[in-house]
């Protein structure tokens, strides 16, 4: 959904085989790829034709679980602009979080939430300490993009500035809004002839759409906020009235 509400040239989603029909009637516009299977139906691996290397950045993570390890380990392998979400970053957790990404040839960025950096990062935790020098120090050891979720996104790059969000809410708190970040920076990652995905606008972006977000479906005050699907109305006026620098 967050891909889709990018404005990217063209979307292609790998799902498992017995999903296509089902994806492809939701999103008739994107290009659905079934992949094998495990025997509890999620994805074992990407089929033989599909190269990632083909794609101008490939996002993974969101509603894979933990049993796509193959197909985790070939996207990994990728020399394009990756985003990490979700099982694609707990999986990255279980293989060794700085020496996996050191080894990758592109860029990547890590979107998680408090629970997930701490699985990431379990030595850089400090009781405490700040978001942004949490997501500083993590992006230095790892060599990626960190956006820190929470009460204030944090986006910080191996090298360079680190950002805080002020326009971040609560209300992106609700499950799968992270999903639909995910699909918006590989939007915008995809949509772009840069080496790499604006990860301040997908950041800054993230909580400029909760505000009309919130708006729209009532506002997470009064409790009636209706979550992810709604985000996506909202996204294109986030992107309309920020600055893209």
């Amino acid at each position: 959904m967050g891909a889709r509400a990018s404005g990217v040239g063209m979307l292609s989603i790998a799902v498992p085989e017995s999903l296509v029909d089902h994806v492809s009637q939701l999103l008739p516009e994107a290009l659905v790829i079934g992949c094998p299977e495990t025997v509890d139906g999620a994805i074992d691996l990407l089929p033989d034709d599909i190269n990632p290397d083909s794609y101008s950045a490939v996002a993974f993570g969101p509603g894979v679980s933990l049993e796509a390890k193959k197909a985790h380990n070939q996207i990994l392998k990728t020399r394009r602009p990756l985003i990490l979400d979700a099982d694609g970053l707990n999986l990255l957790a279980r293989k060794g979080t700085i020496p996996t990404l050191r080894a990758r040839p592109a860029m990547t960025v890590l979107t998680p939430h408090p629970g997930e950096f701490e699985r990431l990062f379990p030595d850089v935790v400090e009781t405490g300490a700040p978001a942004y020098s949490l997501a500083r120090k993590a992006a230095e050891m790892s060599g990626a993009v960190i956006a820190l979720k929470g009460g204030r996104m944090v986006v910080s790059r191996p090298q360079g500035p680190t950002w805080i969000n002020p326009d971040s809410t609560p209300a992106l708190a609700r499950g799968g809004s992270g999903d639909v970040l995910t699909g918006l920076s590989g939007g915008v990652g995809g949509d772009r002839p840069a080496p790499a995905p604006d990860d301040r606008r997908c950041g800054q972006n993230g909580g400029l759409v909760a505000c009309p977000g919130g708006d729209v479906c009532g506002g997470p005050a009064d409790g009636v906020w209706g979550g992810c699907l709604d985000l996506e109305p909202v996204l294109g006026s986030g992107f309309g009235s920020s600055s893209g620098g």
